[in-house]
């Protein structure tokens, strides 16, 4: 079983942080691919609202 890491963002955890925001009310968002080195490759995503909710 994984142990949940908590980080402290000012007054609030990490855990805390997470639940107040969604991912429909972010512009942007980093989506992390990797290479076969073993590289991170961090590529800006626009998050885009669709009618029926969903994003």
């Amino acid at each position: 079983m994984a142990v949940p890491v908590i980080r402290t963002l000012g007054s609030r955890s990490l855990e805390e942080y997470a639940q107040s925001m969604s991912l429909g009310e972010e512009k942007t968002i980093s989506v992390s691919t990797f290479r076969k080195s073993g590289d991170g490759v961090a590529t800006p995503t626009w998050v885009v609202p669709l009618s029926d909710g969903r994003i």
